[in-house]
């Protein structure tokens, strides 16, 4: 039997938690930290110190999720190890006596990968939420000397942006390169979706075939090749033509992404006619402006 929430029968019988882990479910795209619980090192000895906070977790669909409270604390990893590197992942975990723990505490842990050339990331504890990775080097005697590895898994709401993934922008103001055979690769970043995601990639760009004015019957003009590129794969490609004119051209394109680490980056080369000039500063003159942007869960 489920019962609404707050609805109660006059018997006593009321919403469940089970019932009410499973409605809270419909709010979340993906699980994880909400807010704060950000976790840092320390120059004096093995610990991590967790800020308090808030955090979505699950123990799978049949279960449900539950929001809860991060509390600040501190957990202690071992020193790093004799040979390779390992990693750490700091996590909280709402207990639950019904899914067999001893008690309902937040408790705070940390999960020590094996060592190894190249460490693989630990499991952590079923219904636990990972709140930050650590690579721990060789011989490390304190956690100061491990470095963060990754991003904060973000919870994400259903019908949530989580804005601006990347932005880059070229403020060179002069002649590109002659070359029709070299591609330059610019704009390079990287960012994590917690979930299957809608991204658009943006690309603005102030360009002509002169560095100065010129009479407006010049017929001097030229074109430029353009990639967007997802994960070093061509994702959009086009031409850009110019003329005398210093004129802002717009490129973009939506696609979808699944869960995990990716790169991006844009790509241009002289296609042919007269050598492309970029300008930056001068009046309206943006330069080259790259920008990529959530949309939201991929449905």
């Amino acid at each position: 039997m489920s019962i609404g929430f707050p609805v109660a029968d006059g018997s006593g019988n009321g919403t469940s938690a089970s019932d009410m882990r499973k409605i809270v479910s419909s709010h979340w795209a993906s699980h994880g930290v909400i807010g704060g619980a950000g976790v840092s090192t320390s120059s004096s000895g093995l610990t991590y110190n967790v800020a308090a906070g808030t955090a979505v977790a699950s123990r799978g669909t049949s279960y449900g999720v539950v929001e809860f409270l991060v509390p600040a604390g501190s957990v202690t990893t071992d020193a790093g190890p004799s040979s390779g590197s390992r990693i750490d992942v700091v996590w909280a975990k709402p207990n639950d006596p019904s899914q067999g723990d001893a008690n309902a505490d937040v408790v705070l842990g940390v999960t020590k990968g094996a060592a190894a050339s190249t460490p693989s990331k630990p499991t952590i504890p079923t219904g636990a939420v990972e709140l930050r990775t650590f690579l721990v080097p060789q011989g490390a005697s304190k956690t100061s000397q491990a470095t963060v590895s990754g991003s904060v898994n973000y919870a994400i709401p259903y019908g949530a942006s989580l804005g601006v993934l990347h932005s880059a922008v070229n403020a060179y103001d002069g002649k590109a390169d002659e070359s029709t055979t070299t591609w330059h690769t610019e704009g390079n970043g990287s960012f994590y979706l917690p979930v299957d995601s809608r991204v658009r990639l943006e690309m603005w760009m102030c360009l002509s075939s002169r560095q100065g004015g010129s009479s407006v019957d010049d017929p001097n003009k030229g074109s430029i090749n353009f990639n967007f590129n997802v994960d070093g794969q061509a994702v959009f490609q086009t031409e850009i033509g110019y003329s005398t004119v210093w004129e802002t051209k717009y490129m973009s394109v939506e696609l979808e992404l699944p869960a995990g680490p990716h790169s991006v980056s844009y790509a241009t080369k002289m296609a042919w006619g007269w050598t492309a000039w970029y300008h930056y500063g001068a009046g309206a003159a943006i330069g080259r402006r790259f920008v990529v942007t959530h949309l939201g869960v991929a449905k």
